[in-house]
């Protein structure tokens, strides 16, 4: 038991949040309605994560998986001032999303593979947003002040789709990369070219 004021390590907090994660998944499983509010949950507070949180280097954002089953993924993301990431899909997973701490720009994009083009754009603060499978989106820090979300993805995330608009381009990218273009040709799986 912590005494006041006393603070988890990285591994025992893990450890400690591995209930809740537990929790959530096994709402999804008999509740998918639900899982919003689960992942709503104030013990998945900035407070609690703040010294787990994966420096950006030189990304839109750090990534570090906290759990990982078969069933379902949860990925924290500290995003870095003026972190964009490209237009991607999340494979054939759906997944929540909640904001931890500052307001994220979210682009929502049209459902066109051969080009994408931003159909809605808004800016989320303290909420818990829905990525249905095939959605096209993509995520931003635009102020000048931290960015952090944490994902929730049922199963975890494979075979997602980055659009890279600029270059025309998109590809297939591994299972461990992020929403941008992969720095080595190793994360890519496929590769197309975008309609002009």
């Amino acid at each position: 038991m912590l005494s006041r004021g006393e603070s988890l390590g990285p591994i025992e907090l893990l450890y400690d949040l591995r209930q809740t994660f537990d929790a959530i998944a096994a709402t999804y499983g008999s509740d998918r309605a639900m899982v919003a509010e689960a992942v709503a949950n104030p013990v998945l507070c900035i407070n609690r994560l703040r010294e787990i949180l994966p420096p950006p280097g030189g990304r839109p954002y750090g990534r570090r998986p906290l759990y990982v089953t078969p069933d379902m993924e949860v990925i924290i993301m500290n995003w870095a001032i003026g972190g964009v990431c490209l237009p991607h899909d999340h494979g054939e997973s759906e997944g929540w999303v909640k904001v931890l701490c500052g307001v994220s720009t979210h682009r929502v994009f049209s459902e066109d593979r051969s080009r994408p083009v931003v159909t809605e754009t808004q800016e989320i603060g303290d909420a818990v947003f829905y990525a249905k499978p095939g959605l096209i989106h993509s995520m931003a820090n635009e102020t000048s002040g931290p960015l952090v979300t944490l994902h929730f993805y049922f199963p975890p995330i494979h075979a997602m789709e980055v659009f890279d608009t600029e270059e025309s381009r998109a590809a297939i990218v591994a299972d461990d990369c992020g929403a941008w273009w992969p720095e080595s040709d190793e994360q890519i799986v496929r590769v197309r070219a975008l309609e002009e």
